[in-house]
């Protein structure tokens, strides 16, 4: 557990510092420049190792009991976290109405898995990236002061963002045990 505790540490810590420690940005961008960038990619991709390895290495107990529901919320609530994240950058209507789309999908995607799996290591991972997505939008909210919101998108920009979330919902569905080691649907 230690190392997933160490993963989802390290992803708050690296992505806190331009909000919460910009003396230490502007410090590091002084001394190394663009390499700053770089450093940031390095320590993001450690922290997502460092999350992989320790849920490999954990060994899970049950801390709650899920709802029989869960699975079939969790999947629509997924649906909806891909689609914000899908958001996220370019026009779409949905940034008139909520300023943060990436970290909103972020925080809709660890709460999903936090309903449907009620063991320690989702508690520590899922339960970790929900509290540093609530806080990050908090940061961010009042580093930059008031809300812009942005000019409506034509249509055409929310459908083709609707057809790529529906497109990467059902590789994401069928890949699931692939890269987790669970089925999202039963198998023959």
């Amino acid at each position: 557990m230690n190392m997933l505790v160490a993963g989802v540490s390290l992803w708050a810590v690296v992505h806190f510092i331009p909000g919460l420690g910009p003396s230490i940005k502007q410090t590091l961008v002084g001394k190394i420049g663009n390499g700053y960038r770089g450093l940031f990619a390095l320590m993001i991709i450690l922290s997502i190792i460092l999350m992989v390895m320790g849920w490999q290495a954990s060994e899970p107990s049950k801390v709650y009991e899920t709802l029989a529901s869960a699975p079939l919320v969790s999947k629509i609530i997924m649906f909806v976290a891909l689609f914000l994240i899908a958001c996220a950058k370019g026009q779409a209507t949905i940034r008139r109405h909520i300023r943060h789309p990436m970290l909103m999908g972020v925080g809709l995607w660890a709460a999903a898995h936090l309903l449907s799996n009620g063991d320690d290591r989702s508690v520590i991972l899922f339960g970790g990236l929900l509290l540093w997505a609530l806080l990050e939008m908090m940061i961010i909210n009042k580093r930059e002061g008031a809300w812009q919101k942005p000019e409506p998108a034509p249509l055409s920009k929310d459908i083709r963002k609707l057809v790529s979330t529906a497109v990467l919902y059902s590789a994401l569905f069928f890949a699931h045990p692939y890269f987790t080691g669970v089925a999202l649907y039963p198998l023959g």
